[in-house]
């Protein structure tokens, strides 16, 4: 039977009135290894999507999904319309806070003591060769930045994998026709990805954008990205996770998508018409 919205709420409403992970914000947003400090300090209640999926009793506790830490929901009281978030809160910072760059420093740290030794009589060919340099390159390029992998994946595990798995749950019988009448369900709800970082940066994703489009031209693209050039400005490196949400959004796995500051919470509240 397909679903309609009242049985999606129904869905929600279950975990929200019966208190089942339902937490503060800054509960949600604290940081899982000591201090346990919270990123964001807000007292709105959203579920604990990570609890949800970890305790379901669906998944291995070997094989666990990666999901966004929260979900909420939003239903337009004049439209009907329904909007799902999904949200992230790391405390990661997109302009210096990479593995990436850190693995990039060892890089350069490497190359530098090779070049030295390579001036040594015993060391003619140095300690590492061209092979060494070009697999580690690839490496870094493909692998460099697990936190920043990661982001990219819980998206599509949390709305594809892990919220069809909980509805099937909720159902009450291990049917996966429950689970495909979920997925089918979201294709026509409003999918919103918000994800809150450490920090901010000076980087002008207008002027990304731009050099984004010269080279789709270059390469006969007809510059799908165009629409996004100019969200979410003031983040820099992880412009990667800027084009894979953005490659989401062409899939229609997700239909928006925002990157922002922890400092900027309440105003998404307010944005979205979350509080009055």
């Amino acid at each position: 039977m397909p679903l309609t919205n009242a049985k999606f709420i129904e869905f929600m409403d279950y975990y929200i009135q019966n208190e089942i992970h339902y937490e503060s914000v800054t509960e949600i947003s604290k940081s899982k290894s000591p201090p346990f400090d919270p990123l964001v300090r807000n007292d709105f209640k959203m579920l604990s999507l990570d609890d949800l999926c970890k305790e379901s009793g669906s998944f291995s506790e070997f094989n666990t999904p990666s999901t966004t830490d929260a979900l909420w929901y939003k239903e337009d009281e004049e439209t009907g319309e329904l909007t799902l978030y999904i949200i992230e809160f790391k405390f990661f910072s997109l302009q210096n806070s990479m593995d990436k760059n850190r693995s990039g420093a060892l890089l350069k740290t490497v190359q530098s003591v090779n070049n030295l030794l390579l001036k040594d009589r015993n060391y003619p060919n140095g300690l590492f060769n061209d092979a060494f340099f070009k697999d580690f390159n690839f490496l870094l390029d493909h692998f460099g930045d697990t936190a920043e992998f990661k982001l990219k994946l819980k998206p599509v595990e949390s709305l594809i994998y892990v919220l069809p798995e909980l509805y099937k749950n909720f159902c009450g019988h291990d049917d996966d026709e429950d689970a495909e009448d979920f997925k089918n369900f979201l294709k026509g709800v409003k999918k919103k990805l918000y994800v809150f970082l450490t920090q901010e940066s000076t980087f002008d994703l207008e002027s990304f954008g731009e050099n984004i489009q010269d080279k789709s031209k270059k390469k006969g693209s007809r510059g799908r990205y165009k629409d996004d050039k100019s969200r979410n400005r003031g983040f820099v490196k992880g412009s990667g996770l800027h084009l894979q949400f953005i490659r989401y959004k062409n899939a229609k796995i997700i239909d928006d998508y925002e990157i922002k500051s922890r400092y900027q919470f309440k105003k998404f509240l307010e944005d979205e018409k979350l509080i009055d």
